[in-house]
């Protein structure tokens, strides 16, 4: 028996996935409408389907007449369907791989339960390694960010460019000349020079300066 009629293209049509998503990460506190409670129904649908058809295509022409929608319509409702219910990080190609190593896990079952002999043994074993791979836990993992990059750093300060092999020397000469060149008080012009380390710094130059005064 066919099921309600949605031939009609919705306005809605291409962007269900991501209403859905959005529903579930609000907590599915909202109504959903009509359309997409239909829309959630096909993708249960297709998943039931999953489990028992090999072929997408079987699927997808299932799909199509029990819903009495298009075969364009019916394809894409299979791609969110796959990447609905077997995804993790939202990449078609992922979707693929978890659901083709839950169909290999459940042949490897299969072959198992009706396994006589040895060699019937070693051939579910042959699909286990077979949905090892598509896994990809033959793969080494990704090691990710290391611990380290999350220390905070050391800082190190110094008026002496020769402390850091990758700076080039100042040129005191020059720089000499650029601070007598400024338009400020000799005052100020002996503090930078001593804090630029062009000349020496007087650690009680402050205090004798009060008591003189």
């Amino acid at each position: 028996m066919s099921k309600k009629k949605t031939n009609k293209e919705s306005a809605l049509e291409g962007i269900h996935l991501s209403i859905l998503e959005d529903w579930v990460d609000k907590g599915k506190t909202e109504t959903l409408p009509d359309e997409m409670v239909e829309y959630l129904d096909q993708l249960n649908f297709i998943n039931a389907l999953w489990r028992s058809v090999n072929s997408p295509q079987k699927i997808i022409k299932k799909l199509s007449l029990t819903y009495n929608i298009n075969e364009l319509i019916a394809k894409s409702r299979f791609e969110d369907a796959m990447t609905w219910f077997y995804l993790d990080d939202k990449v078609k190609k992922d979707s693929w791989r978890n659901a083709l190593f839950e169909k290999l896990l459940q042949l490897a079952d299969a072959a198992i339960l009706s396994a006589k002999t040895v060699d019937d043994y070693n051939k579910a074993s042959i699909i286990i390694e077979r949905a090892y791979r598509v896994k990809g836990l033959d793969k080494d993992e990704d090691p990710g960010i290391p611990d380290e990059a999350f220390n905070k750093p050391t800082k190190v300060y110094s008026l002496d460019t020769s402390d850091f092999e990758d700076l080039p020397q100042t040129n005191r000469h020059l720089l000499g000349q650029y601070v007598d060149e400024m338009n400020i008080l000799e005052s100020e012009k002996v503090r930078i020079k001593r804090e630029a380390g062009l000349e020496p710094k007087e650690l009680f130059d402050s205090y004798e300066q009060k008591k003189d005064s």
